[in-house]
């Protein structure tokens, strides 16, 4: 390989390994080090069908969730995503004004939801729906998770709501609140710190 391939190949936008992925021959390993593995063998599909599996999955797994959040992660427009929903077993609910959709997708739990969750950054719960609707980024603090150079902070979700962002760096984990919490829940973000990193050494606030 020479070094115009060599560059090409793993040019920082993606190059050929971002190419590889797209056409469903390589994909990430789930692990905090970037590293690849092969795709299973599969059967290319035709589009419609493709978008329609997609969005049965979406109202299965990222439900309930607006129109105007499968138009922000689909890419899609309104009328596009309202032709999907007539094609799919989708029930509705009205709640806020707003209507949500949902597939029973026929999965129980017998675990309480936790009370803190320390979302990755780029966390799908961020990603899955149109930020001006979610249910867990309070309005007045999208830009606190979204910065205005497109990075998805990592964030503290606090009894099912975004209450700040986290960063990790040799075992310090420093937690920017956004708004007052008191000392009940600050102990609920330690143990869940303390629960998913072992060599934790200390917790810093700021706020």
């Amino acid at each position: 390989m020479t070094q115009v391939e060599e560059d090409s190949m793993f040019d920082q936008w993606g190059g050929g390994i971002r190419d590889l992925c797209e056409r469903g021959f390589m994909c990430h390993v789930v692990q905090e080090k970037k590293a690849f593995k092969l795709c299973l063998p599969f059967k290319p599909i035709q589009e419609d069908e493709a978008k329609l599996e997609m969005a049965r999955r979406y109202f299965a797994d990222f439900a309930p969730a607006t129109v105007k959040d499968a138009m922000y992660f689909f890419h899609s427009t309104k009328a596009q995503v309202i032709d999907l929903l007539d094609k799919l077993p989708v029930r509705s609910v009205e709640c806020g004004g707003k209507t949500y959709y949902y597939i029973e997708n026929g999965k129980s739990y017998d675990k309480d939801i936790p009370d803190c969750i320390l979302l990755a950054g780029f966390d799908q719960l961020m990603l899955g729906y149109q930020k001006a609707e979610s249910l867990y980024l309070p309005q007045e603090y999208i830009r606190g998770i979204f910065n205005l150079a497109g990075i998805v902070m990592p964030a503290v979700l606090l009894h099912g709501n975004v209450v700040g962002k986290w960063k990790n760096k040799n075992g310090r984990l420093s937690v920017e609140l956004f708004g007052s919490v008191c000392e009940k829940d600050k102990k609920a973000i330690i143990s869940e710190a303390e629960k998913t990193w072992a060599s934790l050494k200390r917790v810093e606030w700021i706020s």
